[in-house]
């Protein structure tokens, strides 16, 4: 598993898990340029790092593992800055509580299939999720940094974020309770 650390996918994420405290910091001081370029970075690395490992046959069982993280930790980063220093534009609560319950139902499943050995398995609504929440992320940066109101865009990219949200929980509870025999 050492040796997939220098997959170029693997790398990429990597670069993700270690950008998210330094563009949380930039928010945090206010430095919204070169918090807004490192978010966007991590999702740019996000999509490019997945499109290779699947083109290139580059996928490994580290980089299943490390990729979720690195979107979970980068999408967090943001979240908690905004609430913390209490931005003028920040994600609604029920947002906020939609991402929590979904990744409380994946650890959970994460810890109830490690037994068995098994990943939950993204599901696309789950992958939809993550990139609506990467988008409403950038949006709120570029609000508090130019301080333009882009209500319209950002509750419309909230909206499908929280009914993907949503909808992943579901499915990724349903894929659990029939893999534990109890849906059909």
């Amino acid at each position: 598993m050492l040796r997939q650390l220098g997959y170029i996918p693997n790398l990429l994420t990597i670069y993700r898990l270690t950008i998210a405290i330094p563009a949380a910091y930039c928010l945090y001081i206010g430095y919204f340029p070169c918090a807004f370029f490192l978010y966007l970075s991590g999702i740019f690395t996000d999509f490019l790092d997945g499109f290779i490992a699947r083109k290139f046959k580059m996928e490994t069982k580290l980089g299943i593992i490390l990729d979720p993280i690195a979107d979970k930790l980068l999408i967090l980063s943001y979240i908690v800055v905004l609430y913390c220093k209490g931005f003028p534009y920040q994600p609604s609560k029920v947002l906020v509580l939609s991402f929590l319950l979904k990744e409380f139902t994946v650890i959970l499943g994460f810890l109830l299939f490690l037994r068995k050995r098994e990943v939950p398995k993204p599901n696309l609504f789950g992958k939809m999720a993550t990139t609506f929440l990467f988008f409403d992320g950038l949006i709120l940066l570029y609000e508090n940094w130019s301080g333009i109101n882009l209500k319209v865009i950002q509750q419309t990219v909230e909206f499908l974020a929280i009914i993907s949200l949503l909808e992943a929980t579901i499915l990724y509870i349903k894929e659990g309770l029939s893999k534990l025999g109890k849906l059909p």
